[in-house]
């Protein structure tokens, strides 16, 4: 049987001589996997309910039309209790009626198999990647780069990814906070600059639903891609419309870092483009 992990870790290796070997001439296609490759989101939060409903994005939302210290108190609480069940550790929160309640979640209670199997794949999106692969250029290299809470959540993520798309170039999972109780989570760009030895992000493309991960790449130089599984709002713009994707379709995603290289020479393009608001037929 093969150790994903270790083969894994060999992949990555090729991958980082093989860039070296490109003398900067390389493009190296960066995918988130939560909600972009696998709708997780709403998944997530039935688990959440079932486990502690305070630790919910629901609860949150709730609680926000309570007064400012009520609504500020309930949303530490709830990330509080989020982050201690994801990361499978004891806790203790002052509750509602300004108790301690000390609450144990070493027990693990996520089925990471059943989050990550076929089902809740978005559509095409293991399609749309397969193509971008068979039909790549000669430096186009695949990874994805994915934060990770326990150990195993990263194993299951990487075995499925190398099941679905075999011939892609390695997987980065990385804790969502490098210490337990942090606020920020981990920089994507920095473990994709360290993990394959990369001078600069400058070829680098960062496909994440995440806003935050996607301005982090940007600020080192490389190329991010907002990622909207949820699709476009009404207060999305022009600009939005065409620098943002609903789907991973290969073709909108060329144009997009089209426009973002055109945008970087012309800022003014893309401050024009968004001012101007898509009306609905």
């Amino acid at each position: 049987m093969v150790d994903i992990m270790k083969y894994n870790k060999l992949k990555l290796n090729d991958l980082s001589r093989n860039i070296i070997e490109c003398n900067g001439d390389y493009r190296l296609f960066c995918f988130d996997v939560d909600d972009v490759i696998f709708n997780t989101a709403p998944i997530m939060q039935m688990i959440l309910e079932s486990i502690d409903r305070r630790a919910t994005k629901k609860y949150r939302v709730e609680k926000q039309s309570e007064t400012s210290q009520t609504a500020k108190e309930a949303n530490k609480r709830s990330y509080t209790l989020l982050d201690a069940i994801l990361e499978e550790r004891t806790c203790t929160i002052e509750n509602e009626k300004g108790q301690n309640e000390h609450l144990d979640f070493t027990k693990p209670l996520i089925d990471y198999e059943e989050l990550y199997s076929d089902k809740y794949l978005f559509p095409l999106a293991i399609e749309f990647i397969k193509y971008m692969i068979a039909t790549k250029g000669e430096n186009d290299f695949f990874i994805f780069v994915s934060h990770r809470n326990p150990e195993r959540e990263g194993e299951v993520k990487t075995r499925r990814l190398y099941e679905l798309l075999p011939e892609i170039d390695g997987v980065i999972t990385l804790p969502f906070h490098e210490k337990i109780g942090a606020d920020e989570p981990t920089n994507k760009g920095i473990w994709v600059k360290n993990i394959l030895g990369l001078d600069n992000l400058d070829n680098a493309i960062l496909i994440d639903n995440d806003p935050t991960n996607g301005k982090r790449f940007r600020k080192l130089n490389g190329f991010d891609i907002r990622y909207l599984p949820e699709g476009f709002k009404d207060e999305h713009t022009l600009y939005d419309h065409m620098s943002k994707l609903t789907n991973l379709d290969p073709y909108m995603i060329n144009l997009i870092l089209t426009l973002i290289r055109y945008s970087r020479e012309n800022p003014e393009y893309a401050e024009e483009l968004d001012k101007v608001k898509i009306k609905k037929l």
